[in-house]
């Protein structure tokens, strides 16, 4: 049995920690306005409290994991810090991947297609957008304050500054050249990756090799926009 129990008290507690962080502000909000708040200062606090939601995301996954732990699931935490950037790839470039690596999903099936996503994260951090956790992370959160409990991957890549992020991180691969220039490179840290998961310290079947890396570049434009809506990315996702 999980050392955590199964039980409403996780939401209880989660709702009770949102209620202390509320009084809290608003506490303060009082305070330097000179012991009361009128109603627009309350609608002002209202705004602000929810845009400060994306700095706490780190308490919301904590409480997740000890939620997944309790209940004993064994599914895939897709939307935490370290993951998320690699399962919006993974939305937008399944296809190509599968055209890509058809001997490596038959043999070790959808487990290394996330591997190989995680590596593919990896290279996008290193060599594009090391800021793009965050920024999806920030997006993330804004959403799941709309959506709440029903949101889905389709809300998130709706979202025009995922969508920006997604686009900057995609910018090296559409040049006309990517297959040929970035394919060594690509090779090299994905196998890298996925050799960690699979913990593996020799080359074997589910490395990638450089001529499969030129496949996956050169499938990658043509199935990227069916996912992607057209426009050009904000500067501010590709700084980093």
């Amino acid at each position: 049995m999980s050392g955590n129990l199964r039980g409403p008290h996780h939401c209880v507690g989660v709702a009770t920690s949102i209620a202390e962080m509320l009084f809290q502000y608003l506490e303060a909000k009082c305070g330097s306005a000179g012991g009361s708040l009128s109603a627009e200062d309350l609608k002002a606090a209202h705004m602000q409290f929810f845009q400060s939601l994306p700095k706490v995301h780190g308490f919301f996954e904590t409480v997740n994991q000890t939620c997944m732990e309790a209940s004993e699931s064994k599914a895939p935490t897709l939307l935490a810090q370290d993951t998320i950037l690699a399962t919006l790839l993974f939305t937008c470039n399944e296809k190509a991947a599968r055209h890509a690596f058809p001997l490596q999903i038959k043999r070790f099936g959808d487990v290394w297609l996330r591997q190989f996503f995680s590596g593919l994260a990896e290279y996008v951090r290193k060599t594009i957008c090391n800021a793009a956790d965050a920024q999806l992370i920030r997006a993330y959160m804004e959403t799941a304050a709309k959506s709440g409990a029903d949101l889905s991957i389709s809300d998130l890549m709706r979202e025009p500054e995922i969508q920006n992020v997604l686009r900057a991180c995609h910018m090296r691969f559409l040049r006309p050249d990517a297959s040929e220039a970035l394919s060594k490179d690509l090779s090299d840290v994905v196998s890298v990756v996925i050799a960690e998961q699979r913990g593996i310290p020799h080359p074997d079947l589910s490395k990638v090799t450089e001529q499969e890396a030129r496949s996956f570049l050169v499938w990658l434009p043509r199935l990227l926009f069916l996912v992607l809506s057209p426009g050009a990315p904000e500067q501010k996702a590709a700084a980093g």
